[in-house]
C-alpha cells in the first residue's frame, strides 16, 4: 500500500523480500522518478548448522540454522566448503536443509545464499578422518615393495590421497576406493613403522602393535676370519638387509664394537675391527634398529709360549 502525505513525501508499506541494494521508484501520474542503491533487507546470517560431521562416501544432510531467509523460497542454496550441496530445500526464514555432497576435508566453511545475500560460519563442518586397519606388511630392504592400505574416508574419488611408511611418503600412491589406497613404499631399514595415509588435509594412521609396515632385518653370510695376535683388521661383512644407502650401518665382534663401520651396498659391510683376545666371537651388524648376526666367525690367534725360564 502506498499513502500520499505531501508534495515531498510518500508512505509505502514495503513487501517482504530478500536482496541488497535495491532501486526505489515512485510514479505519480505517468511519471516516474526513482534512486538506486536506497534500500536493503538485512543479510543473511548462519548462527548454527546440524550435522557437521559427515562420511566421505555418501552425502549427508545438513540443517543450517540462521536468519534472513525470506519468508518464501527465494532459490536459498547453500555450500559446503568450495562445493554446492547436491539440493537445498527452503524450510523457514531461519532454516535451509542441504544435501552435502560427498568430499573430504575438516573445518569447512558452511554458507548459505538467498536472492543476492549470503551468509555464512567458518570451521564449523568437516568430513570424517582417514583411517586405517590392521595390515601388517614386510618390505625388501634394497626395493620396498607395493602396500595396500585399507580402511575408510579416503574420498570417493581421488582427492590426492597419498601414503607414507614410517617418515618416508610412498614412491607412488594410487587410490582405488573409500577404503583403499594402493602405495609403492621406498627402500629402508627398520622394524615396526607406522602407516599414514591423507586425503586432502586429514591424515589416518596406525602405530606399531601389529598394525605396521617393517623391512627384512640383516643377515650375516661372513666367511671365518682371523685377526692375528696383535689386534685390529679389517673384516667384510656379507649378507643381506644393510639398506641401499647408509642407514648408520655398523659392525661388532664379540661384545665390541667395530672402530669403524663402512656401508659398502645392501650385502656389504666394511669394519675395521678392534684389537682384542679370544677365540670364535660373534659378528654382529646392525641397521637402522636391526640386528643380524652369525657365531663363531671371527677369532684372534691363540696365546704362544715360545720360551720358558726358571726364576
Amino acid at each position: 500500500a502506498s499513502e500520499w502525505e505531501s508534495d515531498s513525501s510518500l508512505r509505502c508499506m514495503m513487501a517482504w523480500g530478500v536482496s541488497g541494494t535495491l532501486r526505489v521508484a515512485v510514479t505519480v501520474g505517468t511519471q516516474p522518478g526513482s534512486v538506486s542503491d536506497a534500500l536493503s533487507y538485512d543479510s543473511v546470517t548462519v548462527n548454527s548448522v546440524e550435522g557437521v560431521n559427515l562420511a566421505t562416501d555418501m552425502s549427508s544432510n545438513v540443517t543450517l540454522m540462521g536468519s534472513g531467509l525470506g519468508e518464501a523460497d527465494y532459490s536459498a542454496a547453500g555450500r559446503v566448503g568450495a562445493t554446492s550441496c547436491e539440493g537445498s530445500t527452503w524450510v523457514s526464514d531461519t532454516c535451509v536443509r542441504c544435501q552435502s555432497s560427498t568430499g573430504v576435508g575438516r573445518s569447512q566453511r558452511v554458507s548459505v545464499t538467498a536472492g543476492l545475500h549470503v551468509g555464512s560460519a567458518i570451521e564449523v563442518h568437516s568430513y570424517e578422518g582417514a583411517g586405517l586397519v590392521n595390515n601388517g606388511t614386510n618390505f625388501a630392504t634394497a626395493t620396498g615393495g607395493e602396500v595396500t592400505l585399507m580402511g575408510s574416508g579416503l574420498g570417493v574419488a581421488d582427492y590426492s590421497a597419498e601414503g607414507r611408511v614410517g617418515a618416508t611418503a610412498c614412491e607412488g600412491s594410487n587410490w582405488a576406493s573409500d577404503s583403499s589406497l594402493v602405495c609403492m613404499a621406498a627402500s629402508g631399514v627398520g622394524e615396526t613403522r607406522s602407516f599414514a595415509v591423507t586425503a586432502g588435509v586429514q591424515v589416518g594412521s596406525l602405530m606399531e602393535a601389529g598394525s605396521y609396515g617393517s623391512y627384512d632385518a640383516p643377515t650375516v653370510t661372513a666367511d671365518a676370519t682371523n685377526l692375528g695376535v696383535n689386534g685390529s683388521g679389517g673384516v667384510t661383512v656379507a649378507g643381506s638387509g644393510l639398506g641401499a644407502s647408509d642407514y648408520s650401518a655398523a659392525g661388532r665382534v664379540g661384545g665390541t664394537a667395530c672402530e669403524a663401520s663402512a656401508w659398502e651396498s645392501d650385502s656389504s659391510l666394511r669394519c675395521h675391527a678392534a684389537s682384542g683376545v679370544s677365540r670364535t666371537l660373534r659378528l654382529s651388524v646392525t641397521a637402522g634398529v636391526q640386528t643380524g648376526s652369525m657365531l663363531d666367525v671371527v677369532s684372534y690367534d691363540s696365546p704362544n709360549v715360545v720360551e720358558a725360564s726358571a726364576g
